[in-house]
């Protein structure tokens, strides 16, 4: 086998993907307009936040849109990941909800905008995802203890 032979065997083995091999990459990985589930392990809060009013001119305008959103985001990723969890396990306390919040902001913490992008209006939407090993199991189980431990007093 000649040189260029070889370096051109070499490139291709580390250019072309394996194709038995999983990248852990999903389809749903392009989508940036849903908010819920792309993957057992992975959660997509999708938010979007108009300008404020008194705002002019591009700049400014964009400037609000993305500071007002970047104040609420861990805010309304907590609230989707409590809607989700709560969902099929019907009326929730309030104690339960508290607890679920005040751990669960601490996963949300850990996730990280996918991509913020502008809108025609000058509103931002910001893509946050947050990536953890059984994230769904994780959700589904914070809400149930909670249900138990009340359910024994």
């Amino acid at each position: 086998m000649n040189r260029t032979s070889l370096i051109s065997l070499i490139l291709a083995c580390l250019v072309l993907p394996c194709p038995g091999c999983d990248s852990g990459n999903s389809i749903m990985d392009n989508n940036f307009h849903d908010t819920g589930f792309i993957s057992d392990s992975r959660f997509q809060v999708v938010v979007k936040v108009p300008p404020s009013d008194s705002a002019r001119g591009l700049v400014q305008r964009r400037e609000s849109s993305l500071e007002q959103g970047n104040a609420l985001l861990l805010e309304r990723v907590v609230d989707e990941l409590w809607r989700y969890a709560s969902a099929g396990s019907g009326q929730q306390s309030p104690e339960t909800e508290k607890q679920f919040r005040k751990k669960i902001s601490k996963i949300a913490a850990k996730g990280h905008t996918a991509i913020q992008y502008y809108d025609e209006d000058d509103a931002v939407t910001i893509v946050y995802r947050i990536n953890k090993k059984n994230l769904k199991n994780t959700l589904l189980s914070c809400v149930e203890r909670k249900e138990d431990q009340q359910g024994k007093k």
